[in-house]
């Protein structure tokens, strides 16, 4: 129900809409209200109170600001003209194109054969850029192989020159212990040598003693 129905049932039955009472309004209330609103039988005719809330089954009307309301209709009513110039301003104009034939002057017969050639470039393209495709790929797989030997070359150089570091290092140690081992046996050798030579002449020396003796 709108509000221009409810206020025409209010006109016609005013006693029915003053006595009733609204759920959230108490009796005092009531009282109150039946003392400020005026009296629709004084004059036989209902005086509607300006900007005064009315309570009718159990719903409250509020009469509207008119003022306000027309206000706002207004800046409505602007708003929507300006809109309307808005979209005038931003409308595409109408494109008009001079009518003139379809395909041009090429003849069908030029059409078709246009499309073979080009179908053919197009096919002879797709096997050039194959070839360059696997010629790239091959490449590319050349160039890993290479990096992959260039890494295992230097690896097989780097333990190579290890071994003989270790073979250089293994050798003096053991040309060291060799040289310590010579000398010894040579310093053993001469000792034994000159222990003999002495024996030898004290043992000559006795002989010749002895043969002295004997001549005598």
């Amino acid at each position: 129900m709108d509000y221009d129905q409810r206020y025409k049932r209010n006109q016609v039955n005013p006693e029915g809409n003053q006595n009733t009472r609204h759920p959230r309004q108490s009796a005092s209330d009531v009282c109150g209200q039946d003392q400020t609103l005026p009296n629709p039988n004084v004059h036989g005719n209902p005086q509607v109170a300006t900007g005064q809330p009315r309570y009718s089954d159990g719903y409250t009307i509020v009469p509207p600001n008119e003022s306000k309301r027309n206000k706002m209709k207004t800046i409505a009513q602007k708003e929507e003209e300006a809109l309307n110039r808005w979209k005038e301003t931003q409308r595409v104009p109408s494109v008009r194109v001079n009518p003139e034939r379809l395909g041009g002057d090429v003849t069908l017969v030029e059409v078709r054969q246009k499309q073979q050639i080009n179908h053919q470039s197009m096919k002879l393209q797709k096997k050039i850029k194959k070839a360059e495709d696997d010629k790239r790929r091959k490449q590319e797989e050349e160039e890993k192989w290479q990096k992959m030997k260039a890494i295992q070359r230097e690896k097989a150089e780097r333990l190579l020159e290890k071994e003989r570091q270790e073979d250089q290092r293994r050798r003096e140690e053991f040309e060291q212990d060799r040289l310590r081992t010579q000398e010894r046996f040579l310093q053993n050798f001469e000792r034994k040598a000159s222990s003999a030579s002495t024996t030898a002449i004290c043992t000559s020396s006795r002989a010749s003693a002895l043969s002295d003796r004997r001549h005598r």
